[in-house]
């Protein structure tokens, strides 16, 4: 199975871009955790989006994992900030 999202540039500097492999057909959502399992945040994502641009700078270097919920499942993806 394809991905569902790919983050890049990963590692990063705390700006990165999350494309998801097919535009989301229904309001789904991302949410941003810190090593710990902390959530930092969540976002919506619109029906038809493509990609979300993300900005983790505030939080500092570490790894996060970014949390993408739709109606087909949940997708993880590790993100490392340096």
């Amino acid at each position: 199975q394809a991905k569902r999202m790919v983050v890049r540039p990963n590692p990063n500097t705390g700006r990165f871009t999350i494309s998801f492999s097919d535009p989301l057909v229904a309001e789904s959502w991302y949410s941003v955790y810190d090593a710990t399992g902390k959530l930092l945040y969540q976002r919506p994502l619109p029906a038809g989006k493509g990609t979300e641009e993300v900005d983790l700078s505030r939080y500092g270097k570490g790894t996060y994992v970014i949390k993408c919920t739709d109606r087909d499942g949940v997708y993880h993806e590790r993100v490392v900030v340096e």
